[in-house]
């Protein structure tokens, strides 16, 4: 007589997100771990893993920026206001900043250069699509808000519109990340 087969989900964190992991109670029947393969299948499929939330107060966002440039104050003081703790840095030679973490395409480039949690985000990138990148955590540089869209956040606009977000590598191939 075949004694059925349980599954236990147990959900555990691991770097921030949440894996469903599986336990099985088999039977001494040589159908039972088919079976219980088959309900493991159908159990991780029923469940979504659960994001971790973003301690963005835990993350610094350092701002490279010139003094005199006033959309990215603007742009600086929005993401504050998103929650996210940013220290702006003031210099003349921005250039060599973007250099230094890997942004070298003019195609890319943007008025001001932040880095948070390894990551690069070049111009009038909004909060949200940082905050995407900080939970999904792609094998990219960062993303970028090329030129300076009149419709993004710092530059008129707190709700993004008619422009892409990219995210690029490290070789500068690039995908759109979010159309608005």
């Amino acid at each position: 007589m075949n004694k059925p087969t349980h599954i236990r989900a147990v959900t555990a964190p691991v770097l921030g997100l949440s894996v469903l992991l599986s336990a099985c109670e088999s039977s001494t029947s040589a159908n039972a771990p088919a079976a219980a393969s088959a309900t493991q299948t159908i159990a991780a499929q029923s469940q979504e893993p659960t994001e971790a939330p973003i301690d963005l107060a835990a993350l610094t966002m350092t701002v490279f920026k010139s003094p005199t440039c006033g959309c990215c104050k603007e742009w600086v003081d929005y993401m504050q206001t998103e929650g996210f703790s940013v220290t702006a840095v003031e210099t003349d030679d921005v250039d060599s900043i973007k250099a230094q973490h890997g942004l070298t395409s003019p195609e890319l480039k943007s008025c001001h250069t932040a880095v948070v949690d390894g990551y690069v985000i070049e111009g009038h990138v909004p909060a949200n699509d940082v905050k995407q990148l900080l939970t999904k955590r792609p094998n990219i540089v960062g993303l970028t808000a090329p030129g300076m869209p009149m419709m993004s956040p710092g530059m008129g606009s707190l709700t993004p519109k008619d422009y892409d977000v990219l995210a690029f590598d490290e070789n500068g191939r690039t995908r759109v990340w979010s159309a608005y």
